[in-house]
């Protein structure tokens, strides 16, 4: 595991399991398969895990995520890609929930929404999507390797969905090298 992917690790991996991932399980009609983008510290795998999903597929493109899945002690409800979002081939009509927290808006600008439009089609019908986007304000808005939004292009991407919460929060807090910065965040709950 590379020196960066450990320090985000430390960062993360103390933190409780998104409030509206939380909400998200109470929506979810079954719990037969759940993708996890850029899952991380597992953290909300292993709360997905505790929930009892009998799949989760775990998609990240750091490969110390293999190591760290394993020591979850959970090979048969696991199952770990290591590979870019854009690179992975999304099965249609497959999850129940996917949580993609603070992962989508490091896609490029010129796959984004391919790679979204997959993703919401590999939803079951009735399945849930729980995902964070960053607004045009936050403080990587100058990044070309990043996709960011407004809050009408966020409403645009979700409009075939049924929105059951977006909030729009705007801040300045901590990262994980970078000191403190101005955040500007997304946070979508929605149906297929």
């Amino acid at each position: 595991m590379d020196v960066a992917s450990k320090r985000w690790d430390v960062f993360t991996e103390q933190r409780p399991p998104d409030d509206l991932l939380q909400e998200a399980i109470k929506l979810v009609q079954e719990k037969e398969a759940a993708l996890d983008m850029g899952a991380g510290a597992l953290n909300e795998t292993k709360y997905l895990l505790g929930e009892g999903f009998g799949k989760i597929v775990i998609l990240d493109v750091e490969p110390g995520i293999v190591e760290r899945a394993e020591e979850l002690g959970e090979k048969e409800r696991l199952e770990v890609v290591v590979s870019r979002f854009e690179d992975y081939t999304f099965p249609p009509d497959t999850f129940d929930l996917i949580n993609a927290r603070y992962s989508l808006p490091f896609v490029s600008p010129e796959s984004f929404e391919r790679v979204f439009l997959k993703a919401k089609a590999s939803l079951k019908p009735g399945g849930i999507l729980v995902t964070q986007l960053f607004g045009s304000n936050d403080y990587r808005n100058k990044r070309k390797d990043m996709t960011l939004h407004s809050r009408r292009e966020v409403e645009q991407l979700l409009s075939d969905m049924e929105i059951l919460e977006l909030r729009e929060e705007e801040y300045d807090g901590p990262t994980y090298n970078q000191g403190i910065q101005h955040w500007h965040v997304f946070t979508a709950l929605a149906r297929k």
